[in-house]
Order: structure tokens, then C-alpha cells, then sequence
């Protein structure tokens, strides 16, 4: 059982990155950048948007590292970034803004929508309904707040760029390819970090979930 339903949040969890993904591109598209759309992106094929690394060995090696803490095995990972020009869009700093957005948006709303679906209905649904979508909260919490991390590649960090000084950008930039890895190291190493956030999305995911079933 806990193996089906490591599987069942794995393809929950990458499926909401896809969105994320497709968001971001899509935004992108209607401020005038077609870059994803070239390059066969704007898909919701699972396939199109996997990457080796982020998209297996990591997940397989958080989920390990966690499998024996408290609060349970967790998932973490990414998929390739679709691509963005941001000199096309227009307007440049309100279609920047936006597009960097539209991922975390995303989540938001995935949040939310299942978050009313599981409070309306919570002693009416089936045991496995009810656990896709409490995974579901949970994945797109976790990717909400996760990716307003302010560095790069996260969206939080494009934000914190579009307010710095054009000299202090390119330092900034070269966090990108290892940024994730930063987050993630700290995230299973640094004492004292893990469990007041661990506590802070339960706090979130609950309120969002309501109720217990009766």
C-alpha cells in the first residue's frame, strides 16, 4: 500500500511541475514570446518536459533520505524549464512579472479548487479519491512556497533579479545551475530548518483541506 501510494504522489507531484511548466510558457506566448510554443513545450505530455536528474535521481534520492523522518517520505524534484525569451515579451517588465507568476499561480489555484473539493465532500468520498486529493493539496503547497524561494532558478528568485542592479544580475545568475541543489541540501541538512517548515505547510495544507471525515 505505501508503495502505491508513493507512486501515486510521485505522479502527482510531477504532473503539477508539467503545469507549472505549460503556465509559464503559455504566459509567455500571449505577451508576445513564442519561444515554448517552437519548441513543442506547450505540451502536457508528461515525456516532453523530463529530465534525467531532476526528474529521477533527485526525487529517488530525497524520497530516500526522508523515507525514515517524520512527518513521512517526500518527493522532490523538477522538470526541464520551458523556454522564455524575455526580450519578446511586451510589455517586458509586465510580461516578465507575469510570466514569472504564472507557475506558483498554478499551484494556487490546483490548491485551492481541491482544497473546496475535498471540504464539500469530505464524508461522501471514497478512501482513494480522498487520498489523490489530499496528495494533491499537499504537492501544490509545497510546490507554491518552494518555488518563491529567492534564488534562482526558483520564481522567487527571477523576482528578487528583476529588482537588482544590472552589475549585481550576472553574480546572481550563476546560482541558477545549482540553486536547486542549494535549496534541497539545506532543506535535508541545515538542523532546525526542516521542522518549522514541515509545520508551517501543515498549518496551510490543513486550513485548506478543513475538516477531518466524521
Amino acid at each position: 500500500m505505501q508503495i502505491t501510494i508513493a507512486l501515486i504522489a510521485f505522479v502527482i507531484f510531477y504532473y503539477s511541475l508539467v503545469l507549472h511548466e505549460v503556465a509559464h510558457g503559455w504566459v509567455a506566448l500571449r505577451f508576445g514570446d513564442p519561444t515554448a510554443k517552437e519548441a513543442g513545450r506547450l505540451s502536457f505530455k508528461p515525456w516532453v518536459h523530463f529530465d534525467p536528474i531532476a526528474s529521477g535521481i533527485l526525487p529517488a534520492v530525497v524520497f530516500y533520505f526522508t523515507m525514515h523522518r517524520s512527518p513521512g517520505p517526500m518527493f522532490f524534484g523538477g522538470v526541464r524549464p520551458v523556454p522564455v525569451d524575455r526580450d519578446r515579451l511586451k510589455p517586458r517588465i509586465v510580461g516578465d512579472i507575469l510570466v514569472t507568476l504564472a507557475g506558483v499561480t498554478v499551484h494556487a489555484i490546483i490548491a485551492v479548487v481541491f482544497g473546496l473539493i475535498h471540504r464539500a465532500g469530505v464524508d461522501a468520498l471514497p478512501e482513494m479519491i480522498r487520498m489523490v486529493i489530499v496528495i494533491t493539496v499537499i504537492s501544490n503547497v509545497f510546490l507554491f512556497f518552494f518555488n518563491l524561494i529567492p534564488i534562482p532558478p526558483f520564481d522567487g528568485g527571477m523576482l528578487v533579479r528583476l529588482i537588482l542592479p544590472k552589475k549585481a544580475r550576472g553574480v546572481f545568475d550563476k546560482l541558477e545551475h545549482v540553486g536547486v541543489y542549494i535549496a534541497v541540501a539545506a532543506f535535508l541538512f541545515v538542523p532546525g530548518l526542516v521542522g518549522p517548515v514541515v509545520n508551517f505547510l501543515i498549518e496551510v495544507i490543513s486550513f485548506l483541506l478543513g475538516p477531518r471525515p466524521s
